[in-house]
C-alpha cells in the first residue's frame, strides 16, 4: 500500500510515491534539518493570518491514493482506501496522547500520531469492498471516499472526548509530515467493510459545517482556556511588533513601538476566515461569508448573490481571507490597499457601500482591477497591461507600503 508525498518549498516541487511501513519510520525520526520541531517552536508566537514560513519545508502527506504528475497534470495511479479523520486544536501533547489512546482501543485504527503542529492527532482507517477490494477508477473512488469519510465520523466521533473537526472528503486531502516517536500503526487493523455507493451523500451530511465555537477568545486561540486566551494573543502581538521595530533601544521612545503594538493587536482579534468579496460596475463593493452560498446539482438555478440598481452589474468576484491584502488598480494608474476584513461584511442580497467610502479617490477616478495578495514579496511581481497595450511589471514589494491617499502604479498617457 502506497501513500503520495509532495514537497513544495517555493524551490521544489516534487511528487513521489511510498509506502505505508517507509512512511511510519519517517516520522518516528526526525531528519537533521528539523524542519518539524522548528516550525513547533515559533507556533506560540504567530499571530491569526501570520505566516509561519517553516510551514513550507514540511512535506505534504495525501493517504488516501497514490498520484504521479506527468505533463502538469495530477492522475490517480492507486487507490488505497484509507481516510483521515483530523482531532485539532488541542491544548498539547498531553490531550494529543489521551486521543491516542482512545482510538489505539478499536480494532478499526489503522494509524494515529500527532500532527506537526503538535495540537492535533490525525487517524487514518481503511476501508475496502466487502471482498477485500477497492475502486479502481478515480470517479468511484470519489463516491467511496466521500461515503467512508462520513462513516468514520460517525464511528469514530462518540469514542473521543474531543470534536473531529469535519472536512470536505476529497481524494486530494493531506496533512503536513509530522515527527511523532510514539505513533500508533497497527498495520493488523481490521478494514471497515462497505459497497461501492451510487451518488454522493446529501448535501445535508456531506456539506456538514464545522461545529462553531461559541467563545470568539477561543476562536482565535485553539486549545487554550479562556483566561490565558488573551495572554496568549498579546504575547504574540508583542513578539511581532518588537520584531519589526530593528532600531527599537529599550531607553529610547517607544511611541512607535505602542503604534506598531495596537495595530497587531487589532489584527490579532480578527478571526481568519474564507470571505466573498463582490464589486458591481458602479462601484458598490461587500464582503459575504461563505456559507451564504450552497453547491447545486447540474441544471440547479442558482440564487440571488447580490441586489443591484438601474444598470448596473456585478463585475468582480472572487474568495480572500479577512486577513488578505486587496489591491485596487484605478483608471488614473493609482493603486489602493484595504485589508479583507475592512471591507465590510453584508447580506447575500444587500447592495454593499460605494467604494468612495473605502478608498480616497479622486475626482474621475473609478477603480478597474483588484488583485488579491497575501503578502508582499520580493519574488513576486504584479503585471500591469492598458488598453493601449503598455505593459509593466513590478517587484510586489514595491507595494509594500501604500498611503490611504493611495500611490501612482503606472503613468497612462491621455485615452489609455
Amino acid at each position: 500500500m502506497r501513500i503520495t508525498l509532495v514537497r513544495d518549498d517555493g524551490k521544489v516541487n516534487t511528487m513521489r510515491t511510498l509506502r505505508i511501513e517507509q512512511l511510519v519510520e519517517q516520522m518516528k525520526v526526525e531528519t537533521k534539518a528539523q524542519p518539524v520541531s522548528k516550525m513547533r517552536e515559533v507556533l506560540p508566537f504567530m499571530l491569526p493570518g501570520d505566516k509561519n514560513d517553516y510551514v513550507q519545508n514540511v512535506p505534504k502527506l495525501i493517504p488516501a491514493a497514490a498520484f504521479f504528475r506527468k505533463g502538469g497534470i495530477t492522475t490517480m495511479s492507486e487507490y488505497n482506501g484509507i481516510v483521515m479523520i483530523q482531532v485539532n486544536n488541542l491544548s498539547g501533547h498531553m490531550e494529543a496522547d489521551e486521543v491516542k489512546e482512545r482510538v489505539k482501543e478499536l480494532p478499526q485504527t489503522y494509524l494515529a500520531f500527532t500532527g506537526s503542529s503538535g495540537k492535533s492527532v490525525k487517524v487514518w482507517v481503511r476501508f475496502t469492498y466487502p471482498n477485500d477490494l477497492l475502486p479502481t477508477t478515480s470517479e468511484e473512488a470519489e463516491l467511496f471516499h466521500a461515503h467512508a469519510y462520513r462513516l468514520a465520523v460517525k464511528y469514530y466521533q462518540p469514542q473521543l472526548p474531543y470534536d473531529i473537526e469535519l472536512k470536505v472528503p476529497s481524494l486530494e486531502q493531506y496533512c503536513r509530515l509530522t515527527f511523532d516517536p510514539n505513533l500508533y500503526f497497527n498495520s493488523n487493523a481490521m478494514p471497515i467493510y462497505m459497497k461501492q455507493p451510487a451518488a454522493m451523500p446529501g448535501e445535508v451530511t456531506y456539506r456538514e459545517r464545522v461545529q462553531t465555537e461559541t467563545s470568539p477568545l477561543q476562536r482565535l486561540a485553539p486549545g487554550y482556556e479562556k483566561c490565558n486566551a488573551l495572554s496568549v494573543l498579546f504575547e504574540a502581538a508583542f513578539a511581532r511588533a518588537l520584531d519589526e521595530e530593528t532600531d527599537y533601544q529599550s531607553e529610547g521612545d517607544k511611541q512607535s513601538l505602542l503604534i506598531n503594538l495596537a495595530g497587531h493587536c487589532f489584527r490579532a482579534g480578527i478571526p481568519e476566515e474564507d470571505t466573498v468579496i463582490v464589486m458591481t460596475n458602479l462601484g458598490y463593493i461587500k464582503r459575504m461569508t461563505v456559507d451564504n452560498f450552497k453547491a447545486q446539482n447540474r441544471g440547479g438555478k442558482g440564487i440571488k448573490g447580490m441586489q443591484t440598481i438601474n444598470d448596473d452589474f456585478m463585475k468582480d468576484m472572487f474568495m480572500v481571507s479577512t486577513h488578505d491584502y486587496i489591491l485596487f488598480l484605478t483608471n488614473t494608474g493609482r493603486i489602493y490597499k484595504l485589508k479583507g476584513y475592512e471591507i465590510p461584511e453584508a447580506g447575500r442580497t444587500a447592495r454593499g457601500m460605494a467604494i468612495v467610502n473605502l478608498l480616497q479617490l479622486q475626482p474621475g477616478e473609478k477603480v478597474s482591477a483588484m488583485v488579491q495578495m497575501r503578502e508582499f514579496e520580493n519574488d513576486k511581481y504584479l503585471i500591469m497591461a492598458t488598453k493601449n497595450g503598455t505593459v509593466k511589471k513590478t517587484s510586489i514589494s514595491a507595494y509594500t507600503n501604500i498611503r490611504k491617499s493611495g500611490i501612482q502604479a503606472i503613468t497612462l498617457r491621455e485615452g489609455d
